[in-house]
This record gives C-alpha cells, sequence and structure tokens, in this order.
C-alpha cells in the first residue's frame, strides 16, 4: 500500500494539538482556563476590575491564546521548512513502512512506534512522543478504511494504543 501525502499547515496544527492537550498536563491546563472563566463570571462586581481581568486572560490563556500561538508556528514552520514543500511518499507493509522524499528514504519496522494514534482527520505514526509522522485520511484517495483495516490487522496491540 503506498501514499503519496503533502503535509500542510492544518495537518501539523492537529498533530500539535494533539501533542499539546492530550497528556496530563494538557488536560489541567484545560481544566485551569475553566476555572479561571468560571471564577471571572462569579466575582464579576465583587471584586475590583483588575481581579477579573487577570482571571479573564489567565482563562483564555490556554484555550485560546495557547491554540492561536501554536497555529501560527505551525504556519511559520511549514513555510520555512522545504520538505513541508513537497509531497512525501508512503509505503506501508507488513513489516513497517517506508518514507521517501526525493533521493532520501526513511525504514521504519512497526516494533520501533512509540504508538499508532488515529483522529478523526489523520493517523499519527509516533516515533518518539513528540515525534510523529502525520498522515491526513483525506489524501489516502477513498482507502482510509482500508488503511485502518491493515493497520488493526497487521501491527501489534502494544503499538495499536489508541483509535483504530
Amino acid at each position: 500500500m503506498s501514499f503519496e501525502i503533502k503535509i500542510d499547515k492544518n495537518d501539523l496544527y492537529g498533530f500539535t494539538l494533539y501533542y499539546t492537550y492530550s497528556g496530563i498536563m494538557g488536560k489541567l491546563w484545560v481544566i485551569f482556563s475553566i476555572i479561571c472563566l468560571v471564577g471571572a463570571y462569579i466575582t464579576y462586581g465583587q471584586v475590583n476590575i483588575q481581579g477579573t481581568v487577570a482571571l479573564i486572560v489567565l482563562g483564555l490563556l490556554f484555550t485560546v491564546i495557547q491554540p492561536l500561538l501554536l497555529y501560527q508556528k505551525c504556519c511559520q514552520r511549514v513555510k520555512k521548512t522545504d520538505a513541508f514543500n513537497n509531497s512525501f511518499i508512503y509505503t506501508i507493509k507488513k513489516k513497517g513502512f517506508s518514507i521517501s522524499q526525493g533521493d532520501i528514504v526513511q525504514k521504519v519496522r512497526w516494533d520501533e512506534i512509540f504508538k499508532i494514534v488515529a483522529t478523526k482527520k489523520a493517523v499519527y505514526f509516533c516515533i518518539t512522543p513528540s515525534h510523529a509522522q502525520i498522515i491526513p485520511l483525506d489524501q489516502l484517495d477513498g482507502k482510509a478504511e482500508e488503511f485502518k483495516a491493515f493497520l488493526k490487522n497487521e501491527v501489534t496491540d502494544e503499538v495499536m494504543k489508541k483509535g483504530l
């Protein structure tokens, strides 16, 4: 099974959001933000305006400001990184997969994968907790279900941690 994939800013942003918010710290940041926003609402008019504004800013920090900054960073990275200007060729096999771009080829065995994560829009082959190969499902030419079925059947449960 082989696919030609071109990673754009939205694909990179999807992974970045997953990476940032799927762990314990990401969940704590969201809870903290919600608590701050609820606190600002409850205490509005009971405390000075600076206190309310501070709670609102803290509340928006991880729910609005951080995602906007991450999007900006992804846009800059895609624009500045030559590898994102060309397509990657992913070849998926029983023992692993390879990624090629021009003359450069990287082969990865399934047992080298930290985990595989499937979201609604992409599959991430996580090499490390912070480095992944991104496969946007909308670029699989209608073979997304076949691709997921292949992964379910061929990759061990240790690697298939989530989502397929």
